[in-house]
């Protein structure tokens, strides 16, 4: 599974991602532990926490997820192929990952190599 991004755009201090779910030669699947294909996902610098919302768009409703812990200025956010979110965390110095439902405290924190890190990208091979 592979996600293909739909819309990035900033929003004052939030990075606001749609990311939908897409199997190799097409077609939508929807992520882990997920009813819906697509879902944005908004890194709140401000306020040290990721929310994840689910369709309808304008996504005007509450948030189905919100992720509090492990984070320090949360600004990049990305999904692997498994769904798991990582997060750059830019005053930390850390990137966090996430299993799904992304409610608990992260899997893993990396910490080597990674200094003020604004955005975060898996690329597959």
């Amino acid at each position: 599974m592979s996600f293909a991004l739909l819309s990035l755009r900033r929003a004052g201090a939030a990075l606001m991602l749609v990311l939908t779910a897409c199997a190799s030669g097409g077609g939508a699947l929807t992520p882990p532990g997920r009813s819906s294909s697509q879902v944005l996902l908004v890194a709140n610098f401000a306020n040290n926490t990721v929310t994840e919302y689910a369709p309808p768009s304008p996504y005007s409703g509450s948030p189905i997820a919100t992720v509090a812990t492990g984070l320090d200025r949360p600004w990049g956010v990305t999904l692997d192929s498994s769904g798991d979110l990582f997060v750059a965390n830019y005053a930390g110095d850390t990137v966090t990952e996430y299993a799904p439902p992304y409610t608990g405290n992260p899997i893993v924190t990396m910490t080597a190599g990674v200094d003020d890190p604004a955005d975060v990208l898996i690329i597959n091979q």
